[in-house]
């Protein structure tokens, strides 16, 4: 099974779901190093957007992704859905899982994003880190609430 996160940037708010997706972070107390070691993290170049980052695989083989979609997150997810479909002649589409979180994305996430582009690269880790911290405790609701399919 694949399983693909989708967020504006595809390396903030879509990096933290797909790793506590995996299990290697927690949606409890985080700090500043859980944060920024995260492989992908911040790790923006904008003209990758739309290019799928490879998170990792869990322990029964699921091999998880992020994407980065600007503020098209649900006509990617749509049109993956419909791709998906197509490829797999409409039938076995459970092998795929496309969740579009960019609704968890923090207004810290955001500007943080708009200071980047301004070359202010202290400052904007400062709203990354405040936004991450949010979207975690978020993304952890969210990822349990919805009992997203981890097999």
């Amino acid at each position: 099974m694949k399983v693909f996160f989708i967020c504006r940037s595809g390396h903030h708010t879509s990096v933290i779901a797909a790793f506590l997706y995996l299990g290697k972070l927690t949606g409890s107390k985080i700090n500043n190093k859980d944060i920024f070691s995260l492989p992908g993290f911040d790790e923006t170049d904008f003209r990758d957007t739309g290019r799928p980052f490879f998170a990792g695989t869990n322990d029964v083989g699921t091999e998880v992704y992020t994407i980065g979609a600007l503020s098209f997150g649900s006509l990617l997810k749509k049109a993956a859905g419909e791709m998906i479909k197509l490829f797999n002649d409409n039938t076995n589409t459970a092998e795929w899982q496309v969740i579009d979180v960019s609704l968890y994305t923090s207004r810290w996430t955001v500007w943080g994003l708009r200071i980047k582009k301004l070359h202010l690269r202290a400052l904007a880790k400062a709203f990354f880190y405040l936004g991450a911290r949010r979207e975690t405790i978020r993304l952890a609701g969210f990822l349990e609430k919805n009992m997203i399919r981890q097999a």
